[in-house]
């Protein structure tokens, strides 16, 4: 709708700092823009805060599982919920944006930089869990000819913006985001490693966790 919106603006979509307020005048309601824009600030926050909760969960888990420090694992004592966790999540997810905006980085770079970083979590995630749900329904005795044939697709249509992403090359420093996750993934999948042959429990207790929860 945005996009439609602005076929008859002057400054294209991608160059505006406001664009709903824009978008409202375009429609002929620019008193709608206010509260469209205080509505989508509160939005942001929700989901950010939804993030935060996410993201202390799991570091909650990976401390109780011995893949990081058992501090981060501690839980409040009268709520009983994972502060530690969750305050190491929102103290990075600060800096991060806040360092960007002190080199001198526009807010709408760095919403593109760190959205284009995080859709390659997004995106790898989507893959495993498309490669693993026919292995896991073939070991269920469930698997089915339109199973692989779903899952398949899936692989598919997602490569299609990872390749995007990389081909035709783009611009600096987007050319080197995937570099970057690269490097993370295979440092994260080292530690991983590393720890799993130090202590070869711990790949067996979060399987007894995997399985807790699903029941």
């Amino acid at each position: 709708m945005e996009i439609l919106g602005f076929s008859s603006s002057k400054v294209p979509l991608d160059q505006s700092k406001a664009p709903l307020n824009i978008l409202a005048d375009l429609a002929g309601v620019g008193f709608f823009g206010v509260p469209i824009s205080l509505g989508a600030a509160i939005s942001l926050f929700a989901s950010t805060l939804g993030s935060l909760t996410a993201g202390g969960r799991i570091l909650l888990s990976m401390s109780r599982h011995k893949l990081l420090h058992q501090a981060v694992g501690r839980v409040h004592r009268s709520n009983q919920t994972p502060h530690v966790a969750i305050a190491l999540c929102a103290v990075l997810t600060f800096l991060v944006p806040t360092i960007l905006s002190l080199r001198g980085i526009e807010v709408m770079k760095i919403f593109e930089y760190t959205g284009s970083f995080s859709a390659y979590g997004f995106l790898l995630a989507y893959i495993l869990v498309s490669v693993a749900a026919p292995i896991y329904l073939h070991k269920q005795r469930r698997l089915q000819r339109r199973n692989v044939l779903v899952a398949v697709l899936a692989v598919l249509f997602l490569l299609i913006p990872v390749v995007g992403s990389v081909y035709p090359v783009p611009p600096a420093p987007l050319n080197v985001l995937p570099i970057l996750f690269l490097v993370l993934m295979i440092l994260c999948s080292s530690w991983f490693v590393w720890q799993r042959w130090r202590e070869p429990e711990i790949i067996n207790e979060i399987k007894r966790d995997v399985k807790a929860n699903h029941s």
